[in-house]
């Protein structure tokens, strides 16, 4: 399972925890080799100890491999992650640039990521390594050993990182939204998986369609190579193309005047979307029970405070433009590209309009869709003394609006909800 793309929640269903290293209070690390000792019945029992509390840098990792590897329950309100007081103190969500930016004298090693390579993830089969899929302890002793090593300085670093922040106090309203994410990100999502692989199945089949086409145009065989475009274009038109960039290629379009250029780059542009993107990453982080799990980051946004998406990115979803959804999804489940291109346009657009609705309820609930209304740039205009944002708010409310409006100079009342100017003054605020 790759940690990556999977999440934190789909990998600890199968992780194997081979280190475990620890230590209590300012007591000397301990750093146990689990492919031949146990863990000692003491810990286990300060696991779940309430009067013991346990910290880590990014905690969720913990609590996740360790619930699902010893098979016990942990009780997040007996638990701190480092991390977020790392980032309620304005520092990187990455132990190695806190401990970097407070000068610490415990850093984190460097030569880490190549041992977890090593040992944590699967190896490519070779003569030379016999066949092997995965590297053990015996395959490398000197490595191992390192390892074992590396393993006991994350955690004298995480705590020198904890102790260096030990000054600011959480609150127990903080500590309560904490643990209220942690459930949120355990209990994950539901999205419609095979809703998912049809829309996947559909942008595939389109994208080959317009291979075929560029191949038939062009004769290259490669139609997706910038070099060989680039190449095509200029014995097409005799215009040199410095750049292909997916921004770019609106100006290209209006300067060449070849019939089959312009198809060319149009068929660039459809081929640059990332319509289907948000259903791949939906198929990698989805659990057996078909939840993303893991999908935010409490305190991601360390200037202010706001949660952070993570794998699917759900605070940064298209808006789509269907006012039904329903008929477009059953024309996607159903399979009918051409009855779909046909009411709806380009398959790639429709697809990207319809993420939205792949987040579903659970059989006999409801999904209800909150959200608060221009929450940060409300908060910040108060804590700024920025007025005339506070005016606006005091008023008609519109700050996407009255921003755009003093940008591009004109009336307030002609930008509407769709209007370009609209989108350009949420970027701003």
């Amino acid at each position: 399972v790759d940690l990556k793309t999977a999440g934190v929640y789909k990998y600890a269903k199968k992780v194997e925890i081979i280190l475990f290293a620890y230590a209590y209070n300012n007591d000397p690390v301990t750093v146990l080799d689990l492919t031949k000792e146990e863990v000692p019945w003491q810990v286990l029992e300060d696991l779940t100890d309430p009067s013991v509390l346990k910290k880590a840098f990014n905690a969720a990792f913990e609590i996740a491999c360790i619930s699902a590897f010893f098979n016990i329950k942990l009780i997040l309100e007996q638990w701190e992650c480092t991390m977020v007081r790392s980032a309620m103190c304005g520092l990187p969500l990455s132990l190695d640039d806190s401990a970097k930016v407070l000068k610490v004298v415990n850093q984190k090693d460097a030569v880490g990521k190549a041992l977890i390579k090593y040992f944590c993830v699967p190896c490519k089969p070779t003569k030379v390594n016999g066949g092997r899929t995965r590297n053990l302890p015996e395959h490398a002793p000197e490595k191992w050993e390192a390892f074992k090593v590396y393993c006991g300085k994350d955690v004298d670093c995480e705590r020198s990182v904890s102790n260096c922040l030990s000054f600011y106090k959480i609150s127990d309203e903080e500590k309560a939204m904490w643990c209220l994410d942690q459930l949120i990100n355990e209990r994950g999502v539901l999205v419609d998986l095979p809703f998912a692989r049809m829309a996947i199945k559909l942008d595939a089949d389109f994208k080959d369609r317009l291979t075929q086409e560029a191949f038939k145009i062009t004769g290259l065989q490669n139609g997706n190579s910038p070099a060989q475009i680039k190449k095509w274009l200029l014995e097409e038109t005799g215009e040199t193309v410095t750049s292909l960039a997916k921004g770019d290629l609106p100006k290209l379009m209006e300067s060449v005047n070849s019939e089959d250029a312009k198809r060319i780059i149009s068929i660039r542009q459809e081929m640059a979307k990332t319509s289907v993107k948000k259903f791949v990453a939906m198929l990698n982080a989805a659990g057996w029970d078909s939840r993303v799990r893991g999908m935010f980051q409490y305190y991601g946004a360390n200037r202010t405070g706001r949660a952070g998406g993570r794998l699917l990115q759900p605070h940064n979803l298209p808006r789509g433009h269907f006012k039904d959804v329903l008929t477009p999804r059953n024309l996607v489940m159903s399979g009918d590209a051409e009855m779909l291109e046909l009411c709806y346009g380009a398959i790639p657009d429709s697809l990207s309009s319809l993420i939205r609705s792949a987040f579903i309820a659970a059989p006999g609930n409801i999904l209800r869709i909150s959200d608060f209304s221009a929450i940060e740039a409300r908060v910040i205009a108060w804590i700024a003394d920025e007025d005339w944002v506070l005016e606006v708010f005091k008023t008609h409310g519109l700050i996407y609006e009255a921003s755009a409006a003093q940008m591009f100079k004109v009336p307030l009342e002609s930008i509407g909800k769709d209007s370009p100017f609209r989108q350009k003054g949420k970027v701003s605020v």
